[in-house]
C-alpha cells in the first residue's frame, strides 16, 4: 500500500516528503514538482500525482536530497514565500489554543454535578457505578499535584503544609474530584471490579479484566480516566469518552500554557499503588513542536493516532485555504491531464499534530533520578495501560517514516494529532 507524509517546515521554507512504495511499484526514478503537485515517476512506468492542498505551494523544479531505503523515499521541495509565511502565522496563532470551549458550553463540572450518572467500562462496556448523583464535582489543583506538593514547605515547616497534601484531601460520598488522568471517589463507593490476588491495590473491571484504578494509600478510589465512560442514566448520553490521545493533548496544552516557551517535558510514571513488586517504568516525552503542520492522503489518519477535533477558530483554516484563491490552484485547466491508467493520484490534506520525542524506561538509574528531580520535569503517575498504550499510538504515528527519521539520538520521534 502506497503511503505518503509531508512535513511542512516553513521555518526554512521547505517540506520533506516520506513516501512509501506498496512492494510491486518497483523503485524511484526521479521527482518534479509543479507548483501544486509533486511527480514521482517510477521503474515499472507508473506515475504518482502527489496534490497538495490550497494553502500550501511550491516552487517548481526544486525537489532535492532524494533518497531511497527499500520501498521508503525521502525527498525535500522548496515552499513559495507565502505558504511559508501563511504557515507561520497560523503556527502561532495556534499556540495559544488549546481545546477550545465555547463561553456558553457547561464545564465537565457543571455537566457531572447533580446530574444521575452511570459509569462504564470503555472497554466492554460493563456497568462500574449505576445511578449515581455527585453533590460536587471539581478539579484537582493539577495532575502532578501530589509530586509537586512535596516542595511547598521547607523540612523546617513540613507540619504545617500536611493539611495541604494529598492526603488530607479526601472526596466525600458525594463528590467526585478529577484531572486529565483520573477520578477520585469515595472509598465506599460501590464500583463493581475486582483486585487481583497480586496486587489488592489494582481494581480491575470484572467483565474484562481491564485495569480501572487503584486504591490510593490514603483509601480514596482513583479511577483512570482512560478507561472510563461517564453516562447519562436518562438518555445514555455520553458526557466523558476521552481516548488516550485526547488526554495526551489536554496533558501537553495544560503544561505547556505554563513554561513560557521552553519545551514541556513530562514523564509517565507507572503509580506506585500498581507498580507493586515489578520494576518501575517511565515515558519520558518532550515537545519539539507544538503545532507541526503534516499533508496525508485525503480520507486517511496517521497510523494510531485519533482523529479528534481539536476546536479551532474556523478563521485559522480559512486564512490558510482563501489565500490562494486568486490562483485558482484547483481549477481543471490548471491540473496536467494525464490517461488514468498512466498515473495514480494521491490529494493530500492538512493535519496539525504535536511533534515530540519519547523514551520508554524500565529500572531506576540515574536518568531517572535525574527527572526526579529536575522541577522542569512533570512527574505524572498514571496506569501501566495508560503508558504502554500512548508508547503504541506513538510508534503507530511514524509508521511510514523510514527508520532513520524515527529515531533522534536515543530517543524516538512520535505525533499526536490535534484536529481531524
Amino acid at each position: 500500500m502506497t503511503q505518503v507524509l509531508v512535513e511542512v517546515l516553513p521555518n526554512i521554507q521547505a517540506c520533506n516528503l516520506y513516501i512509501t512504495l506498496s512492494a510491486d511499484r518497483g523503485p524511484c526514478l526521479e521527482i518534479t514538482a509543479d507548483k501544486y503537485m509533486c511527480i514521482v515517476k517510477l521503474k515499472n512506468g507508473d506515475d504518482l500525482n502527489i496534490k497538495f492542498p490550497r494553502g500550501t505551494s511550491l516552487v517548481p523544479g526544486t525537489v532535492s536530497k532524494v533518497t531511497q531505503d527499500g520501498s521508503h523515499i525521502t525527498a525535500r521541495a522548496q515552499l513559495d514565500e507565502k505558504t511559508s509565511l501563511l504557515s507561520t502565522l497560523s503556527a502561532d496563532l495556534l499556540s495559544n489554543i488549546g481545546p477550545v470551549i465555547s463561553d456558553s458550553s457547561p464545564t465537565f463540572s457543571e455537566i457531572l454535578k447533580d446530574s444521575l450518572v452511570t459509569a462504564q467500562c470503555k472497554q466492554c462496556r460493563k456497568v462500574l457505578l449505576n445511578d449515581v448523583r455527585f453533590r460536587r464535582v471539581l478539579p484537582l489543583p493539577s495532575v502532578d499535584w501530589d509530586q509537586a506538593s512535596e516542595g511547598w514547605f521547607c523540612h523546617l515547616h513540613g507540619s504545617e503544609g500536611e493539611k495541604l497534601k494529598p492526603s488530607s484531601l479526601q472526596p466525600a460520598s458525594d463528590d467526585c474530584f478529577y484531572s486529565e488522568l483520573h477520578f477520585l471517589i469515595h472509598k465506599d463507593a460501590a464500583v463493581d471490579c475486582v483486585a487481583p490476588k497480586d496486587n489488592k491495590c489494582e481494581l480491575t473491571c470484572c467483565g474484562c479484566q481491564a485495569s480501572l484504578g487503584v486504591r490510593s494509600k490514603e483509601s480514596a478510589l482513583k479511577l483512570w480516566a482512560h478507561s472510563l465512560m461517564w453516562v447519562r442514566s436518562e438518555d445514555k448520553q455520553i458526557l466523558f469518552g476521552k481516548d488516550v490521545s485526547g488526554i495526551l493533548l489536554s496533558l501537553i496544552h495544560n503544561i505547556d500554557k505554563d513554561n513560557f516557551g521552553v519545551n514541556c517535558r513530562l514523564v509517565l510514571k507507572v503509580s506506585q499503588e500498581e507498580e507493586a513488586a515489578a520494576e518501575p517504568e517511565f515515558l519520558y516525552l518532550v515537545t519539539m513542536n507544538t503545532n507541526q503542520k503534516l499533508l496525508l492522503p485525503e480520507g486517511s489518519s496517521l497510523s494510531g493516532i485519533s482523529d479528534k477535533k481539536y476546536s479551532l477558530p474556523g478563521n485559522i483554516y480559512k486564512m490558510e485555504t482563501d489565500s490562494l484563491a486568486s490562483d485558482k490552484s484547483f481549477s481543471s485547466e490548471k491540473r496536467p491531464r494525464v490517461h488514468q491508467s498512466d498515473i495514480s493520484e494521491v490529494i493530500l490534506r492538512r493535519l496539525y499534530t504535536i511533534k515530540l520525542l519519547y523514551l520508554l524506561k524500565r529500572g531506576e538509574d540515574d536518568l531517572t533520578g535525574s527527572w526526579v528531580d529536575d522541577v522542569n520535569v512533570h512527574i505524572l503517575p498514571c496506569s501501566r495501560s495508560f503508558l504502554l498504550e500512548v508508547k503504541d499510538v506513538l510508534e503507530a504515528s511514524t509508521a511510514c517514516l523510514p527508520q532513520a527519521m524515527r529515531k533522534v539520538e536515543n530517543m524516538s520521534v512520535g505525533y499526536i494529532a490535534k484536529n481531524a
